[in-house]
């Protein structure tokens, strides 16, 4: 967290958004960019999508847009979160250095009502199952956020290198979480929303034609 301030007038949600938690403003800078917002964003939005879905947002769930530029270029890529506190104040928070799927997870971490990690009543001490299990979610993980940085480019070649990097990381996911059916639908709505977001499915089958006429 680079800074948190409290003004005396509330934050008020746009009018065509009456149960807005809040706005999550990723940073369109150019160094945010260059460093991973596109990335950021993406994530951040799919994060808020399971939130809605599993009802994990005590509130209402936040808007999640690109802003302007929030002059914090050495802690880029910066996200800034507005809500409103108990006193009907709006609070400004900015999280730096979001250039993981993990600190995508935290930047939620500071909107009311909002938990986007998994909770588990019992710790225990991972088997060697788990042990890889859980590094085979963090490679898949970092398969993802690698893809969505490529994929976010502005170049052609990038978008479609991205979307292929994209497919192995939806791959790589739903082998990771094959074990817990939970897990396994998670990954299965992430797949669908990136599928329709960035036509997946139209690279899948291109790629499945070649290798028949392989």
């Amino acid at each position: 967290l680079i800074q948190r301030r409290v003004k005396s007038e509330a934050f008020v949600a746009s009018s065509d958004s009456p149960s807005c938690g809040g706005h999550v403003h990723v940073c369109n800078g150019e160094r945010c960019r260059r460093l991973g917002a596109d990335a950021a964003c993406i994530e951040i939005e799919e994060l808020v999508a399971e939130l809605r879905h599993s009802n994990k947002c005590s509130g209402h769930v936040p808007l999640v847009s690109r802003g302007g530029c929030c002059h914090q270029c050495e802690h880029a890529p910066v996200v800034q979160i507005v809500t409103t506190d108990s006193n009907q104040q709006s609070v400004t928070a900015l999280v730096g250095d979001v250039n993981t799927p993990q600190q995508c997870t935290t930047v939620l971490a500071h909107v009311d009502g909002c938990n986007a990690n998994e909770s588990h009543a019992v710790q225990v001490s991972p088997t060697p199952e788990d042990s890889i299990r859980n590094m085979m979610a963090r490679r898949a993980e970092i398969l993802r956020w690698d893809a969505l940085r490529c994929v976010s480019r502005s170049d052609p070649a990038s978008q479609r290198e991205g979307k292929r990097k994209l497919l192995a990381a939806i791959d790589a996911e739903r082998i990771a979480t094959s074990h817990d059916p939970e897990k396994l639908a998670r990954a299965n709505r992430r797949a669908e929303r990136l599928a329709e977001r960035f036509a997946l499915q139209e690279v899948r089958t291109c790629n499945d034609a070649a290798l028949g006429g392989a």
